[in-house]
């Protein structure tokens, strides 16, 4: 192996190493961070609400597999995709209301305009008429 190592000229990084030398070189990993009891209620409370895994791990600078693992440990289970929480059918009903369109509220929230009008209907939200009556003209008018 030693042999291999020199005749490419070091080429292959650590060939010619005891493994010792390598683990020193290798990028040590932060083992999950303990949250305090508190930070662990709060953390769960707002995954609770509806704050996704990457944004709690941001707020809580952890990564995101970190706050999964908290969460299942907790016996929280994951969602298994965030479409419309509570909180984001508040947001989307006062947006509506404030005259933004399903296709605005969509691109603000990263979801596609019936899934916003779906939401709001579901909310018992009054719909609006569409702006473009493209199903009631034939091609002709």
């Amino acid at each position: 192996m030693e042999e291999l190592g020199s005749e490419l000229g070091g080429a292959v990084r650590g060939v010619d190493q005891p493994l010792s030398a390598l683990s020193a070189e290798q990028p040590s990993y932060r083992p999950n961070r303990m949250l305090q009891p508190d930070e662990l209620r709060e953390l769960v409370e707002k995954y609770h609400r509806g704050t996704t895994e990457t944004e709690l791990a941001a707020l809580f600078g952890l990564h995101r597999q970190t706050v999964s693992a908290h969460l299942r440990r907790e016996g929280i289970s994951k969602r298994t995709s965030l479409m419309m929480t509570p909180d984001r059918v508040e947001q989307a009903t006062k947006l509506y209301k404030d005259g933004w369109s399903t296709v605005q509220i969509g691109k603000q929230f990263g979801l596609g305009p019936s899934t916003i009008g779906k939401a709001l209907k579901r909310a018992g939200v009054p719909m609006r008429p569409p702006v473009a009556d493209r199903w009631h003209q034939s091609r002709d008018d």
